[in-house]
This record gives C-alpha cells, structure tokens and sequence, in this order.
C-alpha cells in the first residue's frame, strides 16, 4: 500500500502489509455501535487552531484570555492518581446525566380474545 509519511516531509511511501494486518489497521478506524466520531474542522482544527482562535478573537474584539489576580490560573478538580505510580491520571472535567426521555415510553397494546 501507498501512504504520504507526514514526518518524512510529506514523502510518498510503500508499505507492504498482510491481508490480517491490513484488516486490522482497518478495524482501528471502525467505532461500536453506538458511538459517533467528533471531528474538529475549519478554526478547531488541531494543525491550526491557536492562530486561528487568536484570529477569530481579534475579530469578534476579544483579548487573549489570562489569567487574572482575582481569578486563579489552575481551577482546582477533583484528580485520580495512579495507584502505581502516584500520578495525576485522570482529571475530572464534567459530568454528563443521561438525557431525560421526553416521549415516554409505552408498553405495547394487549391483545385480548374476543368471544362473540
């Protein structure tokens, strides 16, 4: 298989790669059922979000946000630390309830026998 090697300076390269090997770089890119894949476009981007957001701000006539001395720079979270190592491992950054249903739910027609 052809790829564009992105370190390499964009250089086309040749890979070979077996049919098992293949299917399963493949399969990395397929999500569960359920899921939905977000994809950051246009000034979200990753490549160049940081010039683009400082675009956008100067536009709208927003200054660069910093911090201020009545407002801390670190907003403290709840953190998990690895049990092994001690470390910060997962930073708490929102709760998200399950959606209340607003069509409720009914429970299907019965069916009765009818004697005539």
């Amino acid at each position: 298989m052809r790829y564009k090697d992105y370190r390499d300076h964009d250089r086309q390269k040749v890979m070979s790669l077996s049919g098992e090997e293949l299917i399963r770089r493949f399969l990395l890119h397929v999500l569960p059922k359920g899921f939905m894949r977000i994809r950051h476009c246009g000034f979200l981007a990753n490549r160049c979000r940081q010039a683009k957001l400082a675009q956008v701000r100067q536009a709208i006539g927003q200054a660069e946000h910093e911090a201020t001395e009545s407002e801390p720079a670190e907003v403290a979270s709840p953190r998990y630390r690895c049990p092994h190592y001690g470390q910060p491992a997962l930073e708490v950054v929102a709760i998200v309830l399950p959606a209340r249903r607003l069509i409720p739910i009914k429970a299907p027609p019965r069916v009765t026998a009818r004697t005539h």
